[in-house]
């Protein structure tokens, strides 16, 4: 599509429209000739995100520039958006391997100076994720401390 610019010389409210959601927006201050004086880029997306941005944007070798920034989208626009990021959750959770762990143990009384713990993992810890493995390793290193503790007490 290529890129458009728009001008505007006045305060107020200004709108024009966006064709991507990639492309950074670049707000630039020129001087009556037209000549460039400084410039700053806004992620689009950010401002998306937001869905209203008011702050200062600090322009190259100059000051800053007070902008607020909002989308204004229709409700069609907003039923894709929203299927897009929807997609693209189902995409990231299809990738991600269910991870199922079974756990069978015995009922420990508070009371008692030892703790007997009966583990079976009936082969579901082979296809478990590291994140998960090392998670059970934490819980029996914890037990096995609060084991050495009451044995002191």
């Amino acid at each position: 599509m290529g890129k458009r610019a728009y001008q505007t010389w006045d305060k107020g409210d200004f709108s024009f429209p966006l064709t991507t959601f990639r492309e950074n927006l670049v707000v630039r201050l020129r001087d009556a000739e037209g000549n460039e004086i400084s410039r700053t880029e806004v992620q689009t997306l950010s401002i998306v995100e937001k869905s209203y941005w008011d702050d200062f944007f600090k322009l190259e070798g100059c000051d800053c520039v007070h902008m607020k920034l909002q989308f204004i989208l229709s409700e069609d626009e907003r039923n894709r958006i929203r299927n897009v990021r929807e997609s693209a959750l189902r995409k990231k959770l299809d990738k991600v391997p269910a991870t199922n762990v079974e756990y069978k143990g015995t009922a420990i009384p508070v009371r008692a100076s030892s703790l007997p713990i009966r583990r079976e993992f009936s082969g579901v810890l082979e296809r478990t994720s590291s994140s998960v493995k090392k998670m059970i390793s934490a819980f029996e290193t914890g037990l096995t401390q609060m084991k050495g503790r009451r044995s002191l007490t």
